[in-house]
């Protein structure tokens, strides 16, 4: 469980090594599925600040010049 303040990246794969620990103990034909990875929304949420970041830093630049 993820608290208030917690670094969700981090959180995110500490879960995905515990889920692969559980999983090399499960009886054979037993599999655990990922269905949702959050550590993906994270870094795509990063990457899409970042990105406006320098396109609105670019727009600013190329107004006042």
């Amino acid at each position: 469980m993820m608290l208030a303040g917690e670094n969700s990246r981090v959180v995110a794969k500490r879960f995905g090594e515990r889920v692969r620990e559980i999983a090399s103990r499960l009886p054979p034909g037993v599999e655990i599925r990922t269905q949702y990875d959050r550590a993906d929304l994270v870094d795509r949420t990063v990457a899409t600040v970042k990105k406006n970041l320098f396109e609105g830093a670019i727009l600013v630049w190329w107004c006042c010049c």
